[in-house]
């Protein structure tokens, strides 16, 4: 799994200011992060443009060891108001996590030098953009000219524990994590936030089942691990919360669904063809839980749209033929992407024969994440 760092740049030194201005022509080229070529976030055309700055101003790079993936400015004209331009991430890491630890890096930063705000500005119409920020803290909008419009983060208390635990996150290398906002009873009488925790995981398919059952149960194990670690801190911080661990319950009733739906809306992936979970980077190879905080914190509002494109991989593996070929969107009912009593039929007939339901789960090995 890629371990990111976050730190200050010489922008100065000619190599970094390339390195950052390649990144920023990558990002704009892909589209990742929605540049439109507004006043304050257009790509410059040559490396000393990073420099022609009103006011004071820091450069900052989020690394995978000793390779910058990431390029953001800070800048401030007074002690009290920070802001960030350029954020940009290369395209192949844009789906994990990185652009949220350097966004976050920079923000504890102005956090540290005592202010009280940081904004950033940007196109009114990026709309993808503008809700990645909301999903860091940024609201409070307010419009600029030319069509702009300046979101703003304040640092109250319920911020200030929700960087503490980010930063307690980040720091298992290999766990992904998201926020979405608890609708569904009866959660959200005495929640506000749900937070799904993602654990990529690999295995040798070329093993025997037996082995995959028992490392699928050990991932688990691991997994649910960090997540009673979680609830832990949480708890110690004054900040009631229920854990949800993973389990294979999943097979036999409708948690599947849940935990689906809220890693959805926390921004971990799209429902594949496969009726699971796909991450652009990790494919389908994931497990998640999920834990329910008392606290209002920051939440994902973009649900991912499909990116299976013309793959049907799962579908042709599928051993009981039961995936329908069909791109999942919000509005789609599972029932469209995949015959469950079939599915459940075959599964079954696995845990009666040899007491496990994991003996299948092709669709899942297949998958490759974006379509190439």
């Amino acid at each position: 799994m890629l371990k990111y760092s976050v730190k200050r740049l010489d922008l100065k030194q000619p190599a970094i200011r390339r390195r950052s201005l390649e990144i920023l022509k990558k990002a704009y080229d892909a589209s990742v992060l929605g540049h439109r070529g507004t006043p304050s976030d257009a790509v410059p055309a040559t490396g000393t443009e990073l420099l022609r700055f009103s006011g004071k101003y820091e450069g900052y790079g989020v690394f995978v060891l000793n390779m910058q993936v990431g390029f953001g400015l800070l800048s401030w004209e007074n002690p009290e108001q920070y802001f960030l331009s350029f954020l940009a991430v290369l395209p192949e890491y844009q789906h994990d996590g990185a652009g949220r630890r350097l966004a976050l890096g920079m923000v504890r930063e102005a956090l540290r030098r005592k202010a009280n705000e940081v904004s950033v500005i940007l196109d009114g119409g990026d709309r993808v953009r503008k809700n990645w920020l909301r999903s860091l803290g940024f609201s409070s909008l307010k419009r600029e000219e030319d069509s702009r419009i300046q979101l703003s983060l304040i640092f109250n208390e319920d911020y200030r524990k929700f960087l503490s635990l980010c930063s307690m996150l980040d720091r298992y290398t290999s766990l992904k994590y998201g926020f979405f906002e608890v609708e569904q009873e009866p959660y959200c009488d005495s929640f506000q936030t749900g937070l799904v925790l993602m654990q990529p995981f690999s295995f040798d398919r070329s093993r025997r089942e037996e082995d995959y059952h028992t490392a699928l149960i050990l991932e688990k194990e691991r997994l649910n691990i960090k997540l009673r670690a979680v609830s832990n801190y949480l708890q110690e911080n004054g900040i009631p919360n229920l854990p949800r661990p993973s389990g294979r319950e999943d097979v036999i009733s409708e948690e599947s669904l849940s935990v689906k739906e809220a890693a959805l809306r926390a921004g971990m992936g799209w429902l594949g063809k496969n009726d699971r979970v796909v991450n652009r980077i990790y494919g389908a190879r994931m497990l998640c839980c999920v834990i329910y905080i008392d606290a209002d914190f920051p939440v994902n509002r973009e649900i991912r749209k499909n990116a299976c494109g013309e793959c049907r991989k799962c579908v042709d593996l599928c051993p009981a033929k039961c995936l329908k070929n069909r791109k999942w969107n919000p509005r789609l009912s599972r029932k469209a992407i995949i015959d469950e009593n079939v599915c459940m039929s075959f599964r079954s007939e696995g845990y009666r024969s040899k007491g496990r339901y994991d003996d299948c789960d092709l669709c899942v090995w297949c998958c490759p994440g974006q379509s190439k």
